[in-house]
């Protein structure tokens, strides 16, 4: 690869840009580049799906898949690397030059590099490019992650994994929405199903596949941004801008080479004709100076100054300013507009009551909203005077409370007092504890009815026909404002006396 055949413009820029500017490069070889990788990865998806197959093979495969990401990241370096240089190869082409570079570094990366490589796309194009041994590609990769490469190269790694980790969930999240629930859209239904025996392997397949499409997707952007910082770092280590603008003068003035050499070879000759005799010299044709000559120089001096009159390539700048006689006392500029000046006077001005303003609007806002909402304010204080007790037909808050001996008898009387919150409760942490205690139910702290009621779905008999109807009831009571009449009550007290209430 020549340096002349450079298709990218390499200027001092920042690491971000630099890493920006890959994003351009993968843009301008999208198709063969995501073609390549796709020959390389996807075999290695496969190989994931087939080891969940066997026993806790869905954690292996994805360990697998994300242990081996530095292997088929060399195709894509590949690609990249040939096309800033003018060369379009083909997926086998790519293929077999990547065989030929060997496995340089591969043992690094997969072994105790892999786990803090997230910045290994700085490093990873020194050791297959370049060729160089172990030693010197530590020494190239230190000397290339100075002034900020490295820091910026693990900053872009932990970025990129969290973008695959967002596609990952959101590819799980959007086939969990297609599975059928009891109670509501959960897009996380497929992780649950994880514990079922009968459909773990199908549902590992699914998380190595959706972690194998995002991975898919933001690899190439992470190896396209290494790979663009390490050509900047270079360019800026080795001044490859200033060569390739040397290249090109060089180019420009090739057709004076052939008359600069004449004028160097004529002048020996006519420095020694002043030490010959008259005659001699006056048989020496004298050199008339040529007009074209002239011009042709000037061109090239005019290209020179122009190229080094680039911001790029220029270590100095003129700036003229004017400094007051009387910095103490600052003029104002006459181009100011003074309807901005005005305005920016008023702004000062008006700071304190546009304060007060504010503070009044807001006390008045807090006003008007206890006002529309006083009806609700005069319920909450009639549930704080409800003395202990006495009947209301106002419910009043639950209080966490020992279970009575009789909950049948309890809750009953609660329901004929008024208090049907209360009942409910009553009945239905019975039935959780009862469900734990005796049935083997296993609820975690602060599990919601629905995850009661999808364990129950696990159950058979009596003990299920028992318990569902009192979590339904006080899920529609709770959440919905639904309550049972007195009869639907009692069927639900006597239904759970008989089946879930020996010993409570």
């Amino acid at each position: 690869m020549r340096l002349e055949d450079l298709q990218v413009d390499l200027q001092p820029r920042a690491p971000r840009q630099a890493l920006d500017l890959g994003t351009w490069i993968l843009a301008r070889h999208a198709a063969k580049a995501w073609a390549a990788w796709a020959a390389a990865w996807l075999p290695l998806v496969a190989i994931a799906m087939a080891l969940c197959l066997i026993p806790y093979g869905a954690g292996l495969a994805g360990l697998f898949l994300w242990w081996i990401r530095p292997l088929p990241e060399r195709v894509v370096i590949a690609v990249l690397a040939h096309g800033t240089f003018g060369q379009d190869l083909s997926v086998r082409e790519t293929m077999r030059t990547v065989r030929a570079q060997g496995l340089s570094g591969m043992a690094r990366f997969l072994t105790w590099g892999r786990p803090l490589g997230a910045g290994r796309c700085l490093f990873q194009p020194v050791w297959q490019l370049e060729g160089a041994d172990a030693d010197l590609a530590g020494r190239r990769s230190n000397h290339l992650g100075l002034d900020g490469a490295s820091r910026s190269a693990f900053l872009w790694g932990i970025a990129c994994s969290h973008f695959e980790l967002v596609l990952t969930l959101g590819v799980v999240g959007f086939i969990s929405l297609f599975l059928p629930s009891e109670d509501v859209v959960n897009p996380f239904a497929l992780f649950s199903l994880l514990k079922e025996d009968e459909t773990s392997v199908l549902l590992g397949m699914v998380n190595v596949a959706a972690y194998g499409l995002a991975a898919g997707i933001v690899a190439p952007f992470y190896t396209a941004g290494g790979f663009s910082l390490y050509l900047s770092r270079r360019s800026q280590l080795e001044a490859w801008d200033i060569e390739l603008v040397l290249r090109r003068l060089v180019g420009r003035l090739g057709k004076l080479a052939a008359p600069l050499a004449l004028a160097l070879a004529l002048l020996p000759s006519a420095l020694h004709a002043g030490n010959c005799p008259d005659s001699l010299v006056a048989k020496i044709p004298v050199a008339i100076h040529s007009s074209s000559r002239d011009a042709q120089d000037q061109a090239a001096q005019r290209v020179v100054d122009s190229l080094f009159a680039q911001e790029s390539h220029r270590t100095w700048a003129c700036e003229t300013r004017w400094i007051p006689d009387n910095p103490a006392t600052p003029e104002v500029d006459p181009e100011t507009p003074r309807l901005m000046q005005g305005f920016g006077e008023f702004m000062v001005a008006a700071a304190p009551a546009l304060k007060w303003i504010f503070i009044v609007g807001f006390l008045g806002w807090l006003v008007w909203l206890l006002w529309t909402h006083r009806d609700l304010v005069s319920e909450m204080s009639i549930e704080l005077e409800v003395p202990q007790g006495t009947s209301s037909s106002v419910d009043t808050p639950i209080r966490e409370a020992p279970l009575p001996r009789d909950v049948g008898a309890a809750s009953l009387d609660s329901w004929s007092r008024g208090l049907r919150r209360e009942a409910l409760s009553i009945l239905y942490r019975a039935t959780v504890q009862v469900l734990e205690e005796r049935h083997g139910l296993v609820l975690a702290k602060g599990s919601t009815e629905g995850l009661c009621l999808r364990e129950l779905a696990r159950k058979s008999g009596p003990v299920r026909e028992a318990a569902e109807p009192v979590v339904r009831a006080w899920t529609a009571a709770a959440w919905a404002d639904r309550w049972p009449d007195d009869d639907g009550f009692r069927n639900l007290v006597s239904r759970w006396r008989s089946y879930l209430g020996n010993g409570l």
